[in-house]
């Protein structure tokens, strides 16, 4: 029969076993829970980056529409400008499709980011290509537009594809940040 030393001795080892289990069940939520608030962090920010690039995906038709209007003198507007902002809401697109790929680890969401890239160098060069000639050939630059028009719809496609993707990323990162939070409660 167990001496009372040896029955005290056995409740603190449990004791300590049960501290020590549920001290490792809480570090191993707590890192858990660091890693998926980093993940829907990095979500959150591909999310506004893509919604400022399809900003851009807009801003990029309005300067090409601006350098069609240039060659009317009573509508004021001002090709050198309208080059400048080509030349900014072209690297801004640029640089938030890319840097949305680098923060990007969800597979799917790698994969529709890369699906944007053709269509997105097709457009910008549409783009430059009718901005370009709106002052020496403002009739060529006119009839570029169907072409250019058709390249707005491919990259709002695959734009759109992209975003249906990056939200679902998003939604799954902040769930799981969400159940981890939940578990660090109860344990």
């Amino acid at each position: 029969m167990a001496s009372l030393g040896q029955k005290v001795m056995g409740a603190a080892g449990g004791a300590a076993l049960l501290c020590a289990a549920t001290a490792g069940a809480g570090l191993w939520v707590a890192l858990s829970l660091d890693s998926a608030l980093t993940r829907a962090e990095a979500s959150a920010r591909i999310l506004r980056l893509h919604m400022h690039a399809d900003m851009m995906h807009d801003a990029l038709r309005a300067d090409v529409m601006g350098a069609i209007m240039s060659s009317d003198p009573a509508l004021g507007v001002d090709l050198k400008a309208v080059r400048a902002d080509l030349a900014e809401h072209t690297q801004a697109f640029r640089d938030d499709i890319a840097e949305s790929g680098k923060l990007a680890e969800n597979p799917r969401t790698k994969s529709a980011l890369q699906a944007v890239e053709a269509p997105l160098s097709a457009y910008i060069a549409a783009a430059e290509e009718i901005v370009a000639a709106a002052d020496v050939d403002p009739a060529g630059a006119n009839a570029k537009l169907a072409g250019f028009g058709q390249q707005f719809s491919a990259l709002e496609d695959k734009m759109e594809a992209a975003s249906t993707e990056i939200e679902a990323a998003a939604s799954y990162d902040a769930d799981a940040a969400k159940s981890l939070g939940l578990l660090g409660q109860a344990v």
